[in-house]
């Protein structure tokens, strides 16, 4: 069986972690605290 990502669904991932990285997790305490949801951030995705 073949375990490993494709080359597209790597870039997909590491997309991802670059977007979570610079866009959610500066807030990300903030937002625990206040209980609220990145929706406009999450719109950017």
């Amino acid at each position: 069986m073949h375990f490993e990502l494709s080359e597209e669904q790597q870039l997909v991932r590491q997309t991802a972690r670059d977007f979570a990285t610079k866009r959610l997790l500066p807030n990300a305490a903030r937002r625990d605290v206040d209980g609220t949801f990145p929706a406009e951030e999450l719109g950017e995705l």
